[in-house]
C-alpha cells in the first residue's frame, strides 16, 4: 500500500504522553490518525471506522498487543498490524518510532 494523506493509522498505547506525542507527529505527516489507550478501545473504534494501519503497543494491561494483533488478523484481515515495544527487540517498530520508520517498515513489507 502507498502511504498518503488518506492513509488512516490507529494508534494503540496505553501510555497518554507517547499517544499525544505520536498523534501530532503523524499528523504533521499528513496522517488520518486516531489514538485510543486500550485494546478494548482499539476493538471499538474498528467497529466504527476503516484503518489502512494499526500501530500497537505490544505490553499493555488487560489485553496485549500482540492479543490485539491476533484479534484484528481474525476479524479484519485486509488491516495491516504493527506491533511495537521500548522491552521487547522483536517489535516490528522499536520505540521511540516515528512517521519515517514507519513509512520505511511499511516500504519494505510491501517489496
Amino acid at each position: 500500500m502507498q502511504f498518503t494523506k488518506n492513509t488512516k493509522i490507529l494508534i494503540v498505547d496505553n501510555d497518554p504522553r507517547e499517544l499525544e506525542i505520536k498523534k501530532v507527529q503523524f499528523n504533521k505527516a499528513g496522517y488520518s490518525v486516531t489514538i485510543v489507550d486500550s485494546a478494548r478501545m482499539a476493538k471499538r473504534a474498528l467497529m466504527i471506522a476503516d484503518f489502512d494501519y494499526i500501530i500497537t503497543d505490544i505490553m499493555m494491561p488487560v489485553e496485549t498487543g500482540l492479543e490485539l494483533k491476533e484479534y484484528i488478523n481474525i476479524k479484519y484481515p485486509e488491516t495491516t498490524v504493527y506491533t511495537t515495544s521500548c522491552h521487547c527487540d522483536w517489535a516490528d517498530l522499536p520505540k521511540p518510532y516515528y512517521p519515517i520508520d514507519f513509512e520505511n517498515f511499511g516500504s519494505r513489507m510491501v517489496a
